[in-house]
């Protein structure tokens, strides 16, 4: 009796254990070796470097003022550091509400450090969609920032009845 993971296991063993395409390693290979390789990575690399300054520029025009951003000269993710009193998780939590998804630092971190700090990724193409969700997390930090500054009204009291 096989057992009802039989056809599961098989089909795992024979995906890591089948030999490998060779048609497809000659055709990288060969591609590799080539200046199109490099042509195709300097290519790369700079829309890359433009996805990475088109959204720090989106995140710099939409932000609350006091945002900070971290620009690297490579990689695909941007430090957002929020104004100081802005806790990641409040945007976190209302993007995602929104199907807007960012990281708050605080997943990186084992410390309270980090828990002011969003990473965005900017690897995604860029687009109207794009710069629309940047515009509209900003406006959620922004719309954040705004509801703790603002100072707690008291409830209102009735003044006693005149006789």
């Amino acid at each position: 009796h096989a057992g009802r993971w039989h056809a599961r296991v098989e089909m795992l063993k024979y995906a890591q254990s089948r030999s490998n395409e060779e048609l497809a390693q000659w055709a990288a290979g060969t591609f590799m070796a080539t200046g199109a390789y490099d042509r195709h990575l300097r290519r790369l690399r700079e829309k890359l470097r433009m996805q990475r300054e088109r959204t720090a520029d989106a995140i710099a025009q939409h932000f609350p003022r006091g945002t900070r951003i971290n620009l690297p000269p490579g990689g695909l993710q941007l430090w957002v550091e929020l104004p100081e009193q802005l806790p990641a998780m409040a945007v976190f939590d209302a993007a995602l509400r929104e199907h807007i998804f960012v990281a708050p630092g605080t997943l990186f971190s084992n410390t309270a450090r980090c828990d002011h700090f969003l990473r965005i990724n900017c690897g995604w193409p860029w687009s109207d969609d794009l710069q629309a969700g940047l515009r509209r997390l900003g406006e959620i930090a922004s719309a954040a920032l705004a509801a703790r500054a603002a100072p707690a009204r008291p409830g209102r009291r009735q003044a006693p009845a005149l006789p």
